[in-house]
């Protein structure tokens, strides 16, 4: 049953902590996150200046920047996905705790896992309101 998705069971790598975590990132992507949208560039203004951002969460949706300094491939895009998610499913855990999780949970995603995050990923760019 390994490595098979069987009756809405998503393919699993075999460490539990892992697949639990991914299992509940898919099902907050599929059903709970209201959209992702793909943007060509995020900025923020912080203390008076522009910063380039790689992704936040608004109100339900995730934005991911496209622009290529931030993200030079699909799977950075992809761990910023996971990351956004991250925020989403564990809401009242800090920022320092949350790039903890992704580091720990990216480094243990299988080739197949990491393939099903990036297919949540926009294939185009949503313009600017």
């Amino acid at each position: 049953m390994s490595g098979k998705r069987r009756r809405g069971r998503w393919i699993t790598r075999g460490d539990r902590l892992t697949d639990w975590v991914f299992s509940r990132v898919v099902q907050s992507l599929s059903y709970e996150v209201e959209g992702i949208y793909l943007k060509r560039f995020l900025k923020d203004k912080f203390r008076g200046r522009e910063r380039d951002l790689c992704g936040f969460l608004d109100d339900g949706a995730i934005y991911l920047s496209k622009s290529k300094v931030v993200h030079r491939s699909r799977d950075e895009i992809a761990r910023t996905l996971l990351h956004e998610a991250f925020h989403f499913v564990f809401d009242r855990v800090l920022e320092r705790d949350i790039l903890s999780l992704e580091d720990i949970v990216w480094e243990r995603l299988s080739a197949k896992q990491r393939a099903i995050l990036k297919f949540f990923v926009p294939r185009r760019v949503t313009r600017s309101d």
